[in-house]
């Protein structure tokens, strides 16, 4: 299915364009616009959320032809799962800065420290994450047949 290859290039563009805004949006402004597009409301979001769950569902089941069901796209379906954690967590830091109300001690609770972790762990490696998902992007591109395993 060429529609569902075109995208998923489309979604991983995006993706690399937001994690290496923080890097080269100084130099290249369009990282900065896509970034804050993706993440200055959470209805949009919350779109990309859904977009990115329905790629990576349809990518497990109906991989390019060559692929096995379930890993033919391996590490594309990685580079998916690790925006779409991006992204939840981008709609939760929305959510919580619109209850602000709350005081801290139940806010430290409803928020969770596993995702204060995992939050802290992609954006120190937001870089990483952005370079490794333009090498996928790039091996997809050469070979969009060619089993990523």
């Amino acid at each position: 299915m060429i529609q569902l290859y075109f995208i998923t290039m489309v979604t991983l563009i995006i993706s690399v364009m937001v994690f290496l805004a923080d890097y080269y949006g100084w130099k290249y402004i369009i990282l900065l616009k896509t970034r804050n597009y993706v993440e200055s409301k959470s209805i949009i979001t919350l779109i990309f959320i859904m977009l990115v769950t329905v790629v990576i569902i349809l990518n497990i089941f109906f991989p390019i032809p060559p692929g096995p069901i379930l890993l033919g796209e391996f590490f594309v379906l990685l580079s998916l799962t690790i925006f779409l954690i991006y992204l939840i967590i981008m709609l939760n830091n929305h959510k919580s800065k619109k209850n602000d109300s709350q005081d801290e001690e139940s806010k430290k609770k409803s928020s969770g420290d596993m995702m204060d972790k995992t939050h802290s762990l992609i954006e120190t490696h937001k870089r990483n994450i952005g370079f490794f998902i333009s090498l996928v992007i790039l091996l997809h591109l050469l070979f969009p047949q060619g089993v990523l395993l």
